[in-house]
């Protein structure tokens, strides 16, 4: 996947704009939609109107940026709002925004998964969108699933349990605080959660996310499958977000090579890789 341009500083500002119109805007008028407030004729008017506005603000950065680039980014943008859109309407407006939760490209091929894999027990590292997705899933298709999600963060895991219980879904998961601490092996120390949440977890995964701890500089989310793969099985799905970054690679190439591990790489905004048994 290319690398994404960079901007000149001076025009932070307006992408940051850009992009508040474009994630908030669509699934909005999605929700609306959903709660019959909006005739289908507007939002057909406003994904026109948006899509307009993406190529708009594409072709003015062309001279900001490479323009091998240009065709990349608008499809991701659009690419994320149609997702975005998808979400809203099957799931309702998603209270937990943030940089760090999963992109709505992402969060469509996780409710794909659920839809057809109906998995029984569920275990995610970092909680956010992803969490509200498969709390409003369980609830909806009246699954019983066990679902675990860990964090070590507990001032984050105060706001994913507010947003939880206003919706009414938080009693479809098991929150469990869990503060990192360093993790050691042959090829360097990580920050891993500790081990408490190990107690919470049945004897097999159906289906594992990872989208935390904080990796960006450091591949500290390598520790997973070494503490993990005794629980999956030939039929487990492990989805790793933020796929596109240099230290989720290497993990992934690891895990790939020493545990018997097969993986599948999607090309969205900030990549996901699919993993199995092999």
């Amino acid at each position: 996947m290319p690398n994404k341009p960079k901007l000149k500083m001076k025009h932070l500002f307006e992408q940051i704009k850009f992009r508040a119109l474009f994630y908030i805007s669509l699934p909005l008028v999605a929700g609306l939609l959903g709660y019959g407030l909006l005739p289908s004729w507007l939002l057909a008017s406003a994904v026109i109107s948006t899509l307009a506005i993406v190529l708009d603000f594409r072709l003015r950065q062309i001279q900001l940026q490479d323009r091998s680039h240009l065709f990349d980014l608008i499809k991701w943008d659009v690419a994320n709002g149609m997702a975005a859109l998808s979400i809203s309407a099957r799931y309702g407006p998603i209270l937990t925004n943030s940089s760090a939760s999963m992109c709505p490209e992402n969060l469509n091929i996780l409710s794909q998964l659920l839809t057809s894999l109906k998995p029984l027990n569920i275990l995610e590292f970092g909680p956010g969108a992803s969490t509200e997705v498969v709390t409003t899933w369980i609830q909806n298709e009246k699954q019983p699933a066990n679902f675990v999600s860990v964090e070590h963060d507990s001032e984050w895991l105060k706001i994913i349990k507010n947003n939880l219980d206003r919706r009414e879904i938080g009693k479809h998961v098991n929150l469990i605080e869990a503060p990192l601490a360093d993790w050691l092996d042959a090829k360097g120390t990580f920050r891993w959660y500790q081990r408490n949440y190990m107690d919470a977890l049945p004897a097999t995964l159906d289906l594992i996310i990872i989208d935390g701890p904080p990796s960006v500089d450091h591949p500290n989310r390598y520790p997973a499958m070494a503490e993990l793969v005794s629980k999956i099985h030939e039929n487990t799905i492990i989805l790793l977000d933020d796929g596109a970054r240099q230290g989720e690679k290497w993990a992934v190439e690891q895990w790939v090579n020493s545990l018997g591990l097969k993986s599948f790489y999607l090309n969205t905004l900030s990549g996901l890789w699919l993993i199995q048994k092999k």
